[in-house]
């Protein structure tokens, strides 16, 4: 006869098997979720540097232009709005794989430097006064039809905020690209 201690024996040398199976089928789910998403991962930080690669010279050369440094000189109005327009495409076809901060983040550097909704088939307006670039480049340098390219002197961009914008932009960027570690405790605005 069968007594309990040995019916116990019994199922639980049965169980053991199914439980180490169980067992690995479920850790090896979970790794293979893990793998997944580290391979996502790792596509959409390859997707954010091509990105970077596409639009950190677009954003440098807005920056050049608003700050009359570097090359400035070789980018014009109409030259400068192309640039933003090429820009604004990487942007917004790519806007859901960056985070919410950067898109926050990308808008407030344009919105400092152009003017948008100025009129049906018109173009943005450069926020900046178009004499200080008139009186560098001179009248042998300045297309008088680039007057039309620029806001209104009220609505001209503060002394300074491209600047700051551009570097709170573009240090967001390179935490998107995973260069610099997320700092929440930075002051941006």
């Amino acid at each position: 006869m069968w007594n309990s201690l040995e019916i116990v024996k019994l199922v639980v040398g049965a169980l053991t098997p199914l439980l180490v199976v169980g067992l690995g089928v479920f850790v090896t789910r979970a790794v293979r979720r893990l793998e997944d998403a580290q391979w996502a991962n790792r596509k959409v930080v390859e997707r954010r540097l091509e990105l970077y690669d596409k639009m950190a010279p677009l954003l440098n050369d807005i920056l050049c232009f608003f700050t009359a440094i570097g090359h400035f000189r070789d980018i014009d109005p109409p030259a400068l709005l192309a640039k933003k327009r090429e820009l604004d495409k990487h942007f917004f076809v790519n806007e859901y794989l960056m985070s919410e901060a950067f898109a926050q983040r990308y808008k407030q550097f344009i919105e400092t430097c152009f003017r948008h909704y100025t009129g049906v088939g018109k173009d943005a307006e450069i926020r900046m006064e178009a004499d200080y670039l008139r009186d560098e480049r001179g009248a042998a340098g300045w297309v008088s039809a680039w007057d039309d390219y620029f806001a209104d002197p009220a609505e001209v961009a503060e002394e300074g905020l491209v600047e700051k914008r551009y570097r709170v932009l573009m240090e967001t960027f390179s935490e998107q690209v995973g260069v610099r570690p997320a700092d929440a405790d930075r002051a941006r605005t």
